[in-house]
């Protein structure tokens, strides 16, 4: 599967959830920059493993990351 079209599916379901404009904003930050590094959706942790290890930024900023990447992975796990 197209990671991009996941994330579309997944952003339209939490804008539907009613979530902030904030919250969707960092979504859609995150998993642009991991639809960049795998256009095609990873079904094995390596690949997901090395884009978190390739984020320049904080500890705290990476476990954010972290969690929108479980959140995301739970929908797809979901709905696909």
């Amino acid at each position: 599967m197209r990671t991009q079209t996941a994330i579309k599916g997944f952003l339209n379901n939490r804008r539907a959830q009613n979530l902030s404009p904030q919250t969707i904003q960092l979504y859609e930050l995150v998993l642009r920059k991991f639809g960049q590094c795998c256009p095609e959706l990873p079904s094995s942790p390596g690949p997901v493993e090395e884009f978190l290890t390739s984020l320049n930024v904080s500890s705290e900023t990476k476990h954010g990351s972290f969690k929108i990447l479980k959140t995301f992975y739970r929908f797809i796990a979901l709905r696909y």
